[in-house]
């Protein structure tokens, strides 16, 4: 996969609680939409305990921060059993058609958890019989 800092929005990040990723994709910053078809990845880092499942979503919003608000453009929820390090848990294509932010919102499920963590990064390089439409 290829994909650059500009597009991560979570690089290892413990969740420990619901939580927004790390960071956003600004649109405006970014010359506007995206230009090519582009696919959201979500990889487990760290095996995750405690909690009954994570669910992940992909969001948009005209303003900050990207919370449980804003606009769910896909979601994924992953049972606890599937958070293991190592593991892609999300591969979906991003629309076109959104706010000026896009971000990540994960929303734990049951007890929070002790520890797991994610990446999510936006790529245009994947494999196409992994994907969720």
């Amino acid at each position: 996969m290829i994909f650059s800092r500009l597009e991560q929005f979570s690089d290892s990040q413990a969740i420990t609680a619901d939580a927004a990723a790390t960071n956003v994709w600004d649109g405006l910053a970014a010359g506007g939409a995206i230009g090519e078809e582009m696919y959201l990845v979500v990889q487990v880092d760290t095996t995750f305990t405690d909690l009954t499942s994570l669910t992940i979503e992909l969001a948009t919003d005209t303003a900050l921060p990207i919370d449980a608000s804003s606009t769910v453009l896909a979601s994924k929820t992953v049972l606890a059993a599937d958070l293991t390090a190592g593991s892609t848990v999300m591969t979906v294509r991003v629309p076109r058609e959104q706010d000026r932010y896009v971000g990540v919102f994960y929303d734990s499920n049951g007890t929070d958890p002790t520890a797991g963590a994610i990446s999510a990064f936006l790529t245009n390089n994947i494999q196409q019989e992994n994907l969720l439409y």
